[in-house]
């Protein structure tokens, strides 16, 4: 063998590895592009949209709380936070009384609800949240697993079957506060505090007194040991297109969850 050929030969076997270095470089960056596009497609929009408005005064004014402008105006304090907040939950529960969820892999926004009038906690939450937020508060969803069942926050988080519940947070004038979706349920106290979920799993329950605004006792998840996920809307994937086995969620708030 030559000099030449010996050569020629070795910058083949370099060149035959170039190609297979660039494809699994174009392998990645694609699998890497799809796994954007799934995030991004799964990201649950929370913002109130023009008709999310609309059908939100409808059902205020079905409930007959038909002067969304003047609630609007007493925002600016928390007592006309807490009204405004009490009047929605209120206006959602008078328009879906029943406790049967829309259909998996159907819309479910405030229109939704009015069109159903039926919907269990994650419905009545979505719409709960859509409203506050034309109103301009500040919202977020949540995701809560009892481990009072299975002494576990992992293994709840993992099991299909444990009890849970979707609630709601809305950020107040003396902060974050829970909004039941299934009763008349606020965690405000008798003494006026805001209480979030972070403060309900360090509280002790037997000592709460709780605003006698409330018509309804805490729900019962709530009131044991339980944990919970900022900005998760189901396991999976089929409350909110495109309805595939991803989980439904809202990336912002996932995140703001997990380093809060």
């Amino acid at each position: 063998m030559t000099v030449m050929e010996s050569h020629s030969r070795s910058c083949g076997q370099i060149d035959k590895y170039k190609p297979s270095k660039n494809r699994w470089l174009w392998v990645l960056g694609g699998l890497f592009a799809i796994s954007i596009a799934i995030l991004v497609a799964h990201d649950v929009p929370t913002e109130a949209t023009a008709e999310d408005r609309t059908k939100a005064q409808l059902i205020l004014a079905q409930a007959v709380y038909d002067d969304p402008e003047e609630m609007e105006r007493n925002l600016t304090t928390f007592e006309g936070q807490i009204s405004a907040i009490i009047a929605v939950q209120d206006a959602v529960l008078t328009v879906a009384p029943m406790d049967i969820g829309i259909p998996f892999d159907t819309a479910r926004e405030p229109g939704d609800l009015l069109v159903w009038k039926r919907g269990l906690c994650f419905d009545r939450s979505r719409a709960i949240e859509k409203i506050l937020v034309s109103f301009g508060l500040e919202t977020r969803h949540v995701a809560v697993y009892s481990v009072a069942q299975t002494g576990s926050k992992f293994v709840s988080l993992l099991t299909p079957s444990v009890s849970s519940h979707a609630i709601s947070e809305v950020k107040t004038a003396k902060g974050w506060m829970v909004i039941d979706s299934n009763a008349r349920w606020i965690g405000l106290t008798e003494d006026g505090m805001a209480i979030s979920l972070k403060d309900l799993r360090s509280l002790d329950h037997a000592a709460v007194r709780w605003s006698s605004r409330n018509r309804a006792k805490i729900n019962w998840i709530l009131g044991k040991e339980f944990t919970y996920v900022i900005g998760l809307y189901s396991r999976h994937g089929r409350f909110f297109a495109p309805y595939s086995p991803v989980p439904d969620y809202n990336i912002r708030h996932l995140l703001t969850g997990l380093f809060s």
